[in-house]
């Protein structure tokens, strides 16, 4: 395997860690995507761990509020597959494009070969992820949200659950 196709397959690994950051907060219903997403950058760290940042444009019909503690776990066929965690993330009120740092790895088993094997038989529909984060409203108050299960094709797909 050359290296771009092994960098395609890490970019998918952050991608969706620090997707999963933004649709997981507890405003679903009053939180519009667009559904364009613009990698920034994408910076490999180890052979098993890239860290990288990507811009969501979105409209936040709540007040501003804040996600921190960010943490995710994204499951191929209910294995674990790639974990991240995400830096805090400022979400104003209105239309606005919000810029998502993280660093995703892949999980203990999940070996290279496993990876680049996604790239010949890739379905989205056979993931799905756990997310966890501290979200703080715009007078202080902080909620502990946990999303188990959730389906990483309808996220993308922007059909999830409210």
């Amino acid at each position: 395997m050359n290296g771009h196709k092994f960098l395609a397959a890490k970019l998918f690994c952050l991608v969706m860690t620090v997707l999963l950051a933004v649709p997981a907060q507890a405003q679903l219903s009053r939180l519009k995507f667009s559904n364009k997403y613009k990698i920034e950058s994408i910076d490999p760290l180890s052979l098993r761990e890239v860290k990288g940042a990507v811009q969501v444009t979105l409209r936040n019909d709540t007040t501003t509020f804040t996600m921190s503690d960010i943490t995710g776990v994204i499951y191929k066929k209910g294995k674990p597959f790639v974990q991240g965690q995400a830096d805090p993330v400022r979400v104003p009120a209105g239309n606005s494009t919000v810029r998502v740092t993280g660093v995703a790895s892949l999980c203990p088993g999940i070996s290279l070969w496993t990876v680049l094997g996604c790239l010949f038989g890739f379905d989205i529909d056979d993931y799905t992820a756990d997310v966890s984060m501290v979200i703080t409203d715009a007078t202080g108050h902080t909620r502990q949200v946990d999303k188990k299960g959730v389906s990483v094709a309808a996220i993308l797909r922007n059909r999830h659950k409210k």
